[in-house]
Formats: structure tokens, C-alpha cells, sequence
């Protein structure tokens, strides 16, 4: 945060990937159309779902290849540095009250995750 000095010591990277779905050229209403052409919107929703498994755990093949785990020292480390999940959420305009979101896990609401396990992330739908 502002006046508190940091230290870089590794980025997690980026790979973007643009999907572009090709669909009818208007609405089509579900009674004449549902079951016989499939909506494009729910096809990605279902590509996407299968991203990540119950524990929010990227479910891509060798995605998690080659990423270390972080020594039980450097978690200690990160432990004192007074971070509030909640005080994080209110900065991003979510005003969560508590410590840990009702959808956290082991792998998705620690310190751990933000700055050192690779994710993946959905971003910009545009029509």
C-alpha cells in the first residue's frame, strides 16, 4: 500500500486469448428456436465453467506445471504484514464485512494466491 516500501521479486505473467463466437444475426425466441440452435452466449458459459474446479483451481492441463511452492517462512512472512481481505474487498467497491468471503477456499482467499499461484480470469465481453 501508499507509504509502506515494497520489494519486487517475480510477476505471475500474462497469455491472452481472444474467443470470437459466430451466431444468428438477431434474438431468437426460445419457442420457436430453443433446442434447435443453440445461443451462443450459453455455449461460452459452458466453455468457461469448465475452467475451474470446485476449489476455484484452473482445471487447464499442465497449467499449474512448474509453478513452486512457497516456503512455510515466506507464508510467515506475508502472515505479519497486516493485510484485511475485507478492507481490500471495500477498496474495489465490494463492502464484505467479514474476514473471508462466503466463495473463498483454501486456494482462492490468501495472500498466497494473490501473489504467487497462477489463475485465470474471464474479462471484456463485447457483443
Amino acid at each position: 500500500g501508499r507509504g509502506k516500501p515494497a520489494i519486487t521479486n517475480g510477476i505471475r505473467g500474462l497469455t491472452y486469448t481472444e474467443v470470437t463466437l459466430h451466431g444468428p444475426d438477431q434474438d431468437l425466441h426460445s419457442g420457436m428456436w430453443g433446442g434447435k440452435m443453440p445461443n451462443p452466449i450459453n455455449e461460452l458459459v459452458k466453455v468457461l465453467a469448465q475452467l475451474w474446479d470446485g476449489d476455484r483451481r484452473v482445471t487447464l492441463p499442465g497449467f499449474y506445471d512448474n509453478v513452486r511452492d512457497v516456503p512455510d517462512e515466506e507464508r510467515a512472512m506475508w502472515k505479519t504484514l497486516g493485510l484485511d481481505p475485507a478492507r481490500s474487498l471495500k477498496a474495489i467497491g465490494f463492502g464484505w464485512k467479514r474476514s473471508t468471503p462466503p466463495w473463498a477456499s483454501k486456494s482462492s482467499w490468501t495472500t498466497c494466491a494473490s501473489w504467487s499461484k497462477k489463475t485465470a480470469s474471464s474479462l471484456s465481453p463485447t457483443p
